[in-house]
């Protein structure tokens, strides 16, 4: 039995409807055939955005750890000052000379007072 023309275009008509909605339902992720929805690309950059965030946010936790044990070592680790005693002020070795031309250069700039320095201000 030969099919006409017209039930030939009527077939291939119904096969190109049917693939139609097929596609369709695969667009909008039919749940009963496990298809999801293709997503947008802005989707898909942003989930590849984020990957890569978590990625180096890990590795600076790692990074962060190492440095803050390596720390924790140095201030454990400490250092000997026993029998060292505070620290001695610098003796001023000037002449008076050397000192009375640093006030007069002190007092042509303006950084010296002789009244606040004479205790009367």
């Amino acid at each position: 039995m030969e099919k006409t023309e017209e039930e030939l275009l009527k077939e291939k008509e119904d096969a190109e409807k049917a693939a139609e909605e097929a596609a369709a339902k695969n667009a909008e992720g039919d749940a009963d055939a496990g298809n999801e929805p293709a997503a947008p690309q802005s989707i898909v950059d942003a989930n590849a955005a984020a990957e890569r965030i978590e990625k180096a946010t890990a590795a600076q936790k790692v990074e962060n750890d190492r440095a803050e044990a390596a720390e924790v070592r140095r201030k454990l680790g400490g250092s000997s000052e026993a029998g060292s005693g505070p620290a001695k002020p610098k003796e001023d070795t000037r002449t008076e000379d050397e000192k009375a031309a640093d006030y007069v250069d002190k007092l042509e700039n303006g950084e010296a007072n002789p009244m606040k320095d004479d205790g009367f201000i």
